[in-house]
């Protein structure tokens, strides 16, 4: 029988559980929810609250300090080192060299960051990591980013994956899943914030004066291939959500 556990259960686990109500998942502080277990990944003692489960689904940061590491690695071959365990990480775990740079799952790691270095640790142990771009969804669109100021050039790439689309991709994973990959999690729709504030102005979503500045500084723009994960794991077909 399949079980499946979330560790950490925040804006993606949240969203899982909804539409997977049978889910087992973790809180640091005891909850009234009857399927919830009390887990903080640095109190060893609540290891041993976690219950049988036969998948495993990371959605927090393993390490954000060097000392975190060997914590991390010691509660994987406590719990997960049997199960099907997915780590969910992020597009920023990939070097960008090059404006516009496509990225795979071949690209460089930056390993100067202690989560990747952490991440790819686990990977070799036989989990599999989910590299998530700019999430959206309900409550969480690139309109309020807009509208915020909280883009600072109109002509970088914005890689987006809305939160729905995650946990399609997190079940086909599980279903066909391959111990130690990485998959990339991103719609493949290569458009840049000054593309999408057009398309929101022709919605009438944004004043037609709005404008995004054009700053050049030194954060480098990328785009995130989808194309091994659709290769792999998901049906044939399978049409991502777009934005706006």
């Amino acid at each position: 029988m399949r079980t499946k556990i979330l560790l950490g259960r925040g804006y993606v686990g949240n969203y899982y559980c909804q539409i997977n109500s049978d889910c087992l998942f973790t809180n640091r502080k005891q909850t009234h929810f009857p399927n919830s277990f009390v887990f903080d990944l640095f109190v060893k003692e609540t290891w041993r609250n976690l219950p049988v489960a036969t998948e495993v689904i990371w959605t927090f940061p393993s390490s954000q300090i060097k000392e975190d590491i060997n914590i991390a690695k010691e509660f994987y071959h406590f719990y997960c080192a049997n199960k099907k365990t997915i780590i969910l990480s992020t597009t920023s775990a990939y070097l960008n060299t090059v404006q516009g740079e496509i990225i795979t799952e071949n690209s460089n790691l930056d390993f100067t960051n202690c989560r990747v270095e952490c991440e790819e640790i686990l990977r070799t142990q036989g989990a599999c990591i989910l590299h998530l771009s700019g999430i959206m969804g309900p409550d969480r669109l690139p309109l309020k980013w807009y509208q915020t100021q909280r883009i600072k050039s109109g002509n970088q790439f914005i890689n987006l994956i809305h939160v729905d689309d995650i946990v399609k991709c997190i079940d086909a994973v599980l279903d066909n899943f391959k111990p130690a990959e990485r998959y990339n999690v991103s719609n493949g729709y290569y458009k840049k914030h000054e593309d999408i504030v057009e398309e929101l102005k022709k919605q009438s979503l944004l004043d037609p004066h709005f404008f995004l500045p054009n700053e050049s500084y030194a954060s480098l723009g990328k785009r995130i291939s989808n194309q091994k994960i659709r290769n792999e794991i998901l049906p044939k077909n399978y049409i991502f959500m777009d934005y706006p």
